[in-house]
């Protein structure tokens, strides 16, 4: 996918930089086979305050299947089909089916709410794809919960809001990237496993 580089947005750090001065070609598969200073990941500026490296994912397809909240951690609800992100119709949207929804983004399911709206966040979805979506509140994925597909919804459209910290991957094998303190899983500050412990790279 395309993306942008960005510095601090997501929020600096005064300690664990493990990665400065990185400098890509564009073919690696993993960051750790790029230039960088130093030796070793996790020996250069500890301690020190330095500009955060972001970065921000986009792309015009998805993934089928792959669900969103138009806003990052709320908005109305989009699912994928077929390359193209569509709406939720309303009906019988609720607690239940927004407890999924947030599971399934990374966020505690206890601190979700449900809506029906056509306007409380913004312009609504372009079309639907799930209709009359069921959940019993157990499941992982919303593609679990019983539901039917349409092409039209003469109800509003399902929207959530999700709370709390999102529940970030374990840090288990050394040179696992993730992004932190996005809004969504697209976008964050650039972190990089070493040793167990999460560090950021320095943005140069």
């Amino acid at each position: 996918p395309d993306s942008a580089s960005i510095y601090n947005i997501y929020g600096s750090v005064s300690s664990s930089i493990f990665l400065d001065y990185v400098q890509c070609d564009g073919t690696e598969s993993n960051i750790l086979d790029c230039d960088y200073y130093g030796n070793n990941v996790g020996e250069y500026y500890q301690g020190s305050t330095c500009n955060t490296a972001g970065v921000y994912c986009y792309s015009t397809s998805c993934t089928t299947g792959s669900v969103r909240l138009t806003d990052g951690i709320e908005g109305y609800v989009e699912t994928c089909s077929s390359g193209r992100w569509y709406g939720v119709c309303g009906y019988n949207w609720n607690y239940q089916d927004a407890f999924v929804l947030c599971r399934e983004l990374g966020y505690p399911a206890t601190d979700a709410k449900s809506y029906q709206s056509d306007h409380q966040f913004g312009k609504p979805p372009h079309g639907t794809y799930l209709y009359d979506v069921r959940c019993i509140g157990n499941e992982n994925n919303i593609t679990y919960c019983t539901k039917s597909s349409t092409s039209s919804c003469s109800y509003s459209f399902a929207a959530v809001r999700c709370a709390g910290e999102r529940i970030n991957s374990s840090c288990g094998v050394d040179g696992t990237i993730h992004l932190a303190d996005g809004t969504d899983s697209n976008e964050g500050r650039v972190e990089i496993c070493s040793n167990g412990v999460w560090g950021t790279v320095y943005w140069d």
